[in-house]
């Protein structure tokens, strides 16, 4: 049988972890229409704001954690489970607020508005190629 982890404090994120947010947010986009999560990422890049805004990132990814915790429960809770070094069922008889103690970890760990930054610079990228790909075909 494996330690629980009762304080709730998250392992370290891994690569895993990153492959892991990848696919939540191709499922979000799939359930919640590429429109509103594309609007999300892209906000971070809005004029007036810094390039680096790590803080931005952190909230467009804790709003991506919360949207997935909703819709997509069962792999959340299994990814939860897993930074907390449980299994799910263990996971499900930890305490009431255990969720937003992993969120909580999840903002104040770097490597999430990285991830995100990165993510929304991309986007920006390819944005702005289709953009002037469209621009070109249309001339």
């Amino acid at each position: 049988m494996a330690v629980v982890n009762v304080k709730g404090k998250i392992r370290k994120l891994k690569r895993k972890d990153r492959v892991f947010l990848t696919s939540l947010i191709d499922k979000l986009a799939t359930q919640e229409g590429e429109g509103g999560l594309l609007q999300l990422i892209s906000s971070i890049n809005k004029p007036g704001k810094s390039e680096n805004n790590n803080d931005t990132a952190m909230e467009l990814g804790i709003k991506v954690v919360k949207l997935a915790l909703s819709l997509l429960e069962n792999e959340v809770s299994g990814w939860f489970a897993d930074l907390l070094g449980s299994s799910v069922d263990e996971f499900n008889e930890m305490p009431f607020d255990i969720e937003a103690l992993v969120i909580q970890q999840l903002q104040e760990a770097p490597e999430i508005g990285n991830f995100f930054t990165i993510l929304s610079h991309t986007y920006s990228k390819i944005k702005t190629y289709n953009d002037e790909r469209g621009k070109q075909k249309t001339e």
